[in-house]
């Protein structure tokens, strides 16, 4: 007995092969998500991994000395295949080296809570996820016989690259369910067929294809329908509920963002969540989904949250604590007054759309809300005792479609009360506003200091460096910063070109260099303004700018990103604002919800409608945007059962060819003969010889029933005649005549399966119709 034998699995080659399959398939998800380079990794790792595991499984031996031995193999060989991605071609000491120090580095900056860009480590850790699933399921299969421990890690990883990855990903899932589905059946009908033989049950031979037929048959059906079925539930009486029972899945997705902010996400589809860190990444992706409609009388940005700790490879929060804040309609205890600091009382409506979990949108200074509030305050406020929140939460989750209500101190300054607001910081909060990090190079001091020469007052160096940024050219395509690079510094000095969260962070980083305290905050620009006065915004309008603290006027927006209009302040304040800049004012705008309430409520309920594209309607994924001019989507049905049956011809030809195997001619002849004859409805009686069968199906088809007859002569020659060997002439002779004969039974079966009437049929059908009374 050869090796190949003795490895051979009881289950069969084709088994082992739709498992590799359905790896591969998991495995080419991961790399055409492309989150990170060096991906390709991942192949090898998975071959890697089934071998172990075939060969493990085959082994006498127990798991509990085999899979600490695989974890080992495993690490062994991911290190061995990433050594490239090290970039270092020195000895391989020195990439070894790298490959230990980077994963460590890495470590150590997620613990002190900063951010780190390096990618590296996410390709090292979907290794070992790609190892143990390989691995894994091979074992579960070969050895353990538990089928659920095969498909429940790889489904898992399939379905949750398919949906946060920024390409679309759905063929591979569609096959993946396809194979998945087909390694159920026959994982069952293997157990049938180990305790039919233990039970000594009969069972036909070629029962594995009919298995593995209908399940794909199946496993299609079970695709068009989920194909076809609504995607989400968008009842708002159900929508909160499954929101907040997604919320911890919400945090995880936030700390997953902060290990690994550079990867190549999507544009966000189903909510519009804003992470605590910010790190510098490359191509930027923003999608076209409706997020929101606006109502105010006054606004530039719909603030999310403030971002004020810069780590080098992006932002984070100092403090990330979450506190209980006021109930709804009542205002934010200890917050400053809006009176006497250059700002005034402003109303906002926000209609969410894609909603984000508890996260609310407010702009400016928020002072009070419709729904109950959580806050984030800033750990450096300008007054003493003051509570000057930073980001806003609902008690719960918010729905599809929910309105509240924001009241705002919004900024009402001109250039005169900027430039005359002095440098008396607090000094809590000039020390929190200007620190940045050792490694920061001093060029970048000293180009704010170039850019802002001649400038005598913070306004006119934050109006220099703003004017100075937007001569940057703005591009979403860019690389991103090599691991280790200062953001800032890549933008200023490297690549020279960016988007808006390489310019904030280079204004607000040049002007900490200069001592004015400056952060960034995100959230989303004003959007478009529709007829009604409302303000859409969409995922496109997503955005960072800057913020700058003035004494007695407070934090003041700036724009330095090229793409976005300037922002330039008047030189008058009259007719800036609607409301009046007064407490009564700030009543006013309190009070006066009844009538934007009702306008709200209607513009709601007309967006459910007159949404001006399929990507705007809750619960649907334009899945094929890119040719708008196709429904591409009807035709996936079609696309799947083309698959599907081409998958089945190769599961119909491997099951033949392991039926065949170690036959010589003349058998595969007469069992190709007893198929066709099933086929046409002539079951095999023992009590038949080959003759009588053959001549039986020959009866149905009578042109091929000479040679019918040929092959039960030979096969009856062969099983017990003296001399059963046929000469090669014979051989020869026998396999062309067959192929005449095979397509007259193939011919057979087509009419078979979808008859067509005769004319005499027809002539027969014509005149009883004729005859027919009228």
């Amino acid at each position: 007995m050869n090796l190949l034998q003795k490895l051979r699995p009881a289950e069969g080659w084709f088994s082992l092969a739709l498992l590799f399959l359905l790896l591969m398939i998991t495995t080419m998800s991961l790399q055409a998500a492309e989150w990170a380079d060096g991906m390709s990794v991942l192949s090898s790792v998975t071959i890697m991994g089934i071998i172990v595991g075939w060969l493990f499984a085959k082994s006498r031996y127990v798991g509990f000395f085999l899979h600490p031995f695989a974890i080992i193999l495993g690490i062994m060989w991911i290190g061995y295949s990433a050594l490239p991605l090290t970039g270092i071609s020195g000895s391989w000491v020195d990439q070894v080296s790298a490959l230990i120090l980077r994963p460590l580095i890495w470590l150590f900056d997620i613990q002190a809570g900063n951010v780190n860009g390096d990618t590296l480590p996410f390709v090292l850790l979907m290794g070992g996820l790609m190892w143990l699933i390989s691995y894994g399921a091979i074992w579960d299969f070969f050895r353990a016989r538990h089928i659920w421990g095969v498909l429940i890690p790889s489904a898992l990883t399939v379905l949750i690259n398919t949906y946060y990855a920024r390409e679309d990903l759905i063929i591979l899932l569609v096959l993946y369910v396809l194979v998945a589905f087909l390694l159920i059946v026959l994982s069952n009908l293997l157990d049938n067929q180990q305790r039919w033989r233990r039970e000594e049950i009969s069972y036909s031979r070629d029962i594995q294809v009919d298995f593995l037929r209908d399940g794909a048959l199946l496993a299609l059906f079970v695709i068009g329908m989920a194909w076809l079925m609504p995607a989400t539930i968008d009842h708002a009486a159900v929508n909160p509920t499954l929101t907040r029972l997604t919320s911890p899945w919400g945090r995880a997705q936030q700390e997953w963002n902060r290990f690994f902010g550079t990867l190549n996400y999507r544009a966000t589809g189903s909510g519009a969540y804003f992470d605590e860190s910010l790190t510098f990444s490359g191509n930027l992706v923003r999608g076209e989904e409706l997020v929101m409609y606006v109502r105010a009388d006054a606004g530039r940005y719909w603030r999310v949250l403030v971002r004020d700790l810069y780590t080098g490879a992006g932002w984070t929060l100092s403090d990330d604590e979450i506190v209980a804040g006021p109930a709804a309609e009542q205002p934010i205890e200890g917050d400053t007054p809006v009176v006497d600091r250059g700002r005034i009382a402003v109303d906002q409506r926000y209609t969410i759309f894609r909603p984000a979990g508890t996260q609310l949108i407010a702009a400016g200074e928020p002072l009070m809300a419709t729904v109950d509030l959580r806050l984030r305050r800033d750990v450096a406020p300008a007054t003493e005792g003051g509570v000057e929140p930073i980001q806003l939460f609902a008690r719960n989750p918010l729905f599809q479609g929910q309105s509240y209500r924001v009241t705002s101190a919004m900024p009402n300054v001109d250039e005169e009360m900027l430039r005359a607001a002095g440098t008396d910081y607090p000094v809590d909060l000039l020390e929190h506003y200007t620190d940045l990090p050792e490694s920061l190079s001093p060029r970048v001091g000293e180009l704010a200091t170039s850019v802002t020469g001649g400038a005598e007052t913070p306004y006119d160096q934050a109006k220099k460096i703003e004017a100075y940024l937007r001569t940057f050219p703005y591009n979403e395509g860019i690389a991103g910063p090599q691991p280790g690079e200062d953001g800032v510094e890549y933008f200023l000095f490297r690549e020279k070109e960016g988007y808006c969260d390489y310019y904030a962070s280079a204004m607000a980083v040049m002007l900490r260099t200069l001592g004015v305290p400056a952060r960034i905050a995100s959230g989303y620009s004003q959007g478009s303004l529709m007829e009604n006065g409302s303000y859409e915004v969409r995922q496109r309008n997503a955005h960072t700018w800057v913020e700058v603290y003035f004494p007695e006027l407070g934090w003041i927006e700036f724009e330095p990103t090229a793409a976005e209009q300037t922002l330039d302040r008047p030189l008058s304040l009259q007719g800036q604002f609607g409301p009046d800049s007064s407490e009564e004012g700030l009543s006013s705008a309190l009070n006066d919800n009844d009538e934007m309430l009702s306008e709200m409520e209607d513009l709601r309920g007309d967006a459910g409608l007159e949404n001006d594209g399929a990507t705007d309607q809750p619960g649907q994924r334009d899945l094929f945007a890119w040719v708008p001019t196709m429904n591409w989507r009807a035709l996936v049905p079609y696309l799947s059962a083309v698959v599907g049956l081409a998958l089945l011809g190769v599961i119909g030809w491997a099951a033949l060819q392991q039926r065949w195997r170690g036959l010589g001619l003349v058998e595969k002849l007469y069992d190709q003969l007893r198929l066709f004859g099933r086929a046409l409805g002539q079951k095999a009686d023992p009590s038949l010889t080959p003759h009588e069968y053959a001549s039986k199906v020959g009866a149905q088809v009578p042109p091929a029933a000479s040679t019918l007859s040929h092959v039960a002569d030979l096969f009856t020659r062969q099983r017990f005649s003296t001399t059963p060997t046929l000469d090669p002439e014979e051989e020869a002779a026998m396999s062309e005549e067959w192929i005449t004969a095979r397509k007259q039974l193939m011919r057979r079966l087509a009419q078979r399966i979808a008859p067509l009437p005769s004319p005499a049929d027809e002539i027969d059908s014509d005149d009883e119709a004729w005859q027919r009374p009228r």
